[in-house]
Parts: structure tokens; sequence; C-alpha cells
């Protein structure tokens, strides 16, 4: 490598830049069309109120969650790998220079220049042979400085002229021969510097030299730039990624949820019904399918209570229409002077008031067997209810009354609802046969089931009606005109039903009728009498 060497040039101080132009004059607004301005205004309002909207909703709050929370991850990542490669860097230029400042010591010390063997005579010439036997790398270059004064520099381009920047001047002049060498960052017109300077000595000369070693900081910090960049880049397209691939699972996710809200808005006391077969069903197991779910059982838990409050009162109205009609007529006939017609209308009156309770009776008890605590189930012992049931009734009608068997169990039932379903079907058969035939109540354990049922030697029930007669005033042909709601056998077999068993009809015409209750038995819950209920 050449030196240059230095000489004292006068600095070129150019003209001053040309002041700029004045800015021009604001220009008033003319008259400007308020309606439609307001009109502006207006929109947007709208559009940010619409935006304000749009971002409450859970998929972007979500999305927003998700995707900050990656972004806040990756730059923290980034920041730390870019402050550990930044200081690696670093670590590698302060090595480099204490490399080159130990070099320079060690010739000092031997005072011989390795290119020709021979010994150096002056700090000069220790100070150009080191200039010149040194190969720079990308970014580095060297100043030699002689008591104070820019003395060799290497040939060539360099990537910043030292000697015309204050701040390296200032280093190498601040040293003296007994001060250590400095390493630091200065700032030059070429960006920032890590330098190292060292005084140089020679004994018996006077001269005080000082070498020069700069790294151009940005070159040197350049690869790592360019990686945090690049990952930068990674970042960002892993980012947008994330949040396309999270717009769409959010939107699969809580596509339940907008259905239900599709559906919420939707509901009313007419749309109900509809619903059912018209909604989509839910896939998946996860904890928005099972809110779903839990939502749609409540949808059709209001169904089946509106569909019951409307059968209450659609039965309400036509069956109490007759017994009102009957009580206003003979009241509007009733000669309140005639004292057997008063007597005769108010026993007509009393008697049509009892069937109307009797019948408002029964309507609650069919409105409520829908309801969970239609039910008060507790251990029951189907002998003795048997028994009990048996002995109320005794004071329904004078017949030959019978116990056919008698079941040996236990289970886990309503007592009171199972005797009101036995007493309402021995009322049917008090109803349907004549004093002194025979009723006989009975029950036994038949494969995995306990029946308990009512037999009567009444007119039996014709084919086409055994399916009629369990409906809501549903009778039969061979009923007696004027006797009971036609509401009983419905109220048995919703009684059944609560319990998860059904009503089994058998009969012949003209051979009587046997009604039985079927109801299931648990095994973990029911045993035989002498066992354990657990």
């Amino acid at each position: 490598m050449t030196v240059e060497p230095l000489r004292r040039r006068a600095h070129v101080v150019g003209a001053a830049p040309a002041a700029p132009p004045p800015p021009a004059p604001a220009r008033p607004l003319g008259g400007a069309p308020w309606g439609r301005l307001r009109d502006v205004a207006a929109g947007g309002r709208e559009v940010a109120r619409r935006a304000r909207r749009g971002v409450r909703t859970v998929r972007v709050k979500v999305l927003l969650a998700v995707v900050l929370t990656a972004a806040a991850g990756t730059a923290m990542e980034g920041t730390v790998s870019h402050v550990v490669q930044v200081d690696a860097a670093e670590r590698r230029m302060d090595a480099s220079l204490h490399q080159e400042v130990e070099q320079l010591r060690t010739l000092a010390r031997t005072g011989v220049d390795p290119a020709t063997g021979a010994g150096f005579t002056s700090v000069d010439q220790l100070l150009r042979a080191t200039v010149s036997g040194h190969v720079a790398e990308e970014g580095e270059t060297r100043l030699a400085v002689l008591d104070g004064v820019p003395a060799y520099r290497p040939a060539g381009p360099r990537p910043v002229e030292l000697e015309e920047e204050p701040a390296v001047m200032r280093v190498a002049r601040s040293l003296r021969a007994d001060s250590p060498a400095a390493l630091r960052t200065v700032p030059s017109s070429a960006g920032d510097l890590r330098l190292a300077a060292v005084p140089v000595t020679l004994p018996g000369s006077s001269q005080l030299g000082v070498l020069v070693v700069t790294q151009s900081v940005d070159v040197q910090l350049r690869g790592v730039r360019e990686g945090s960049r690049t990952f930068a880049t990674v970042a960002l397209g892993v980012l947008l990624l994330v949040a396309l691939v999270g717009w769409g699972v959010t939107g699969h996710l809580l596509r339940p949820l907008q259905r239900l809200r599709a559906t919420t808005q939707a509901v009313g006391a007419d749309a109900l019904t509809g619903r059912t077969a018209a909604r989509s069903p839910v896939r998946g197991d996860d904890d928005v399918a099972d809110l779903a779910r839990s939502f749609n059982g409540m949808l059709d838990r209001l169904e089946e209570a509106f569909t019951t409050q409307r059968q209450f009162l659609q039965d309400a109205g036509h069956e109490l229409r007759t017994p009102l009609t009957i009580i206003r007529g003979h009241l509007e006939v009733m000669d309140p002077a005639a004292a057997d017609d008063v007597r005769e209308t108010r026993d007509l009156v009393l008697d049509e008031v009892e069937r109307v309770s009797r019948l408002v009776d029964d309507l609650s008890v069919l409105a409520s067997a829908r309801r969970p605590d239609f039910l008060a189930p507790r251990t029951v012992d189907a002998g003795r209810l048997l028994e009990e049931t048996f002995e109320k009734a005794l004071a329904l009608g004078r017949r030959r009354w019978l116990v056919d068997a008698r079941p040996e169990v236990l289970l886990r039932a309503d007592p009171q609802r199972l005797a009101q379903a036995l007493l309402q079907l021995a009322s049917n058969a008090v109803s349907f046969t004549d004093p002194g035939d025979v009723v006989a109540l009975g029950g036994a354990v038949r494969g995995g089931a306990l029946e308990l049922w009512v037999r009567d030697c009444g007119p039996g029930v014709a084919p086409e009606d055994a399916g009629r007669i369990f409906e809501r005033f549903g009778r039969s042909r061979a009923g007696r005109a004027g006797e009971g709601s036609g509401l009983g056998l419905a109220i048995v077999s919703s009684i059944a039903e609560a319990h998860g068993g059904r009503v089994r009809l058998s009969s012949r015409p003209g051979a009587g009728a046997t009604f039985t209750l079927v109801l299931p038995l648990d095994p973990g819950v029911d045993a035989p009498v002498g066992g354990e209920a657990r």
C-alpha cells in the first residue's frame, strides 16, 4: 500500500444557499354550500358509527388480541435478536481494533521494520511503515498524526477523510506519550466510527506519534440491519397470514353465535314453532357449539311452554264456553220471585261451577305436566302404594273391588302422581260399570318394568277409539253422555310419560278393558322389597 503525505489545504466555504421564497398567502374560503357540508358530515358520522360497531364485534376483538399478541411477541423477538447481533458486531470491531493496537505496540517495542529488517530511527518512519504495510478491510481506514499534525494516510479511495473530521482529530491531539490507547465511538460525516487511537514513541526521539484506526459502524452493522429488515418483512408476512387464518378460524368458530343472534332477533311467540325445522345443525364439541346447543334447548323449552300455554287457553276457552252458556241462560230465564225456580237454578249453577272447577284443575295438571317440577320423586314401595290407592278407590262407587296382585319392589317415583293416575283409571272404570261389577287393581314386575293396572268388566273400548281416548277431550263412543271432562286419560298418559313410561290398553268390545301403567325400573336405583335402594 502506498502512503499519501498530507498537505495543508484551505477550507473552501461555499456560498450560502438562496433563501426560500415566502409562502403564498392563504386564500380564504369562498361561500361554501353549508347544506352539502352538513350532509357530508352526517354521512361521515354514520360511517364512523358503523366502523365502531364493526370494531366491537367478538370476531374483530379476538382477531385483534391474537394479532397484537403475535406482533408483540415477534417484535420482542426481533428486538432481542437485533440487540444481540449488534452487540456481537461491536465486540468483533473492538477485537479487531485491539489487535491493531497490540500489533503497533509490538512493532514499537521491537523497533525493527518487518519489511526491511532495519531498525526504526524515528517515529515518523514507524508511522509510515505502519500505515503503508496494512491492507484495510471494508469500511476501515487509518491516519498517522505526528506531533498533532496529520502525517500519513492510505492512498486510494477511503470511506472517510479522517483528517477532516473534528471529532477524530480531537481524540488524536488529546493523547500524550503516557496516555493509554483510546477506544470510543465518534461521529463523522460518513456516519458513526468506531475509533482506536494509540500514542507512539521511540527511545531517543522527541516526536509523539498517534496512530488512528477507524471502522465504519454502518458498514460493520450492514449485515445485521439487512437481517433485521428481512426478519421484519417475514414477520409482517407471518402476521398477515395469522390475520387471514385467524379471520377464517374465528368466523368458523363464531358462526353458531351469528346464528344465535339471527335466531334471537327472529324469536317471538309466533316464530318459535318454525325455528326448529329452519335452523342449521350445530357441529363440533367446543364451548361455542355447546352454547348453541344449550340455546337451542332453551328455545325448545320455550316453544313447548308456548305450545302448552296456547293449548291450555284454547282448551279452556272451548270447554268453558258450554257451562258458562248454561249458567247464563238459566240466570236469564230465572224468575227471581219464584222460590222453586231460584232453588233449581242455584243447584244447576253450583253443579256447573263444580264442573268448571274440575275442568280447570284437570287443565292445570296437563299444563304443568311438562314442567321439571311436575314430579317430586322419592323411594316408593309399590305394594304399599297399590294398597293405599285401593283403600281410596273403595269410596268411588259400590263395585266389587279386587286386588289381582301386589308388586314387591321399590322404585323412584312420585307417589302422589301415581296414586292420582290409578284413581283416575279407577274412576273411569266406575263410570263404565254398574254396581256390583268387578273392578280390580294390581301390579307386577315384568321385563324390567313395573306394571300397575286397573281392570274392569265394562263395555270395553272399540279399536277405532283406542288412540283417541288418550287425547284431550277424547271420548269413547261407549261412554255415558255428560260424564267426565274428557281429560282423565290424557292426565294419566302425561303422568306415565313424566315417569319415563307409557299407558297400555288391552280391551275387547263387550269384555271390559285393562289400563296398565308401564314404568321402567332403574337397576341402579330400584330394588326388590328387602333389598336396598341406592
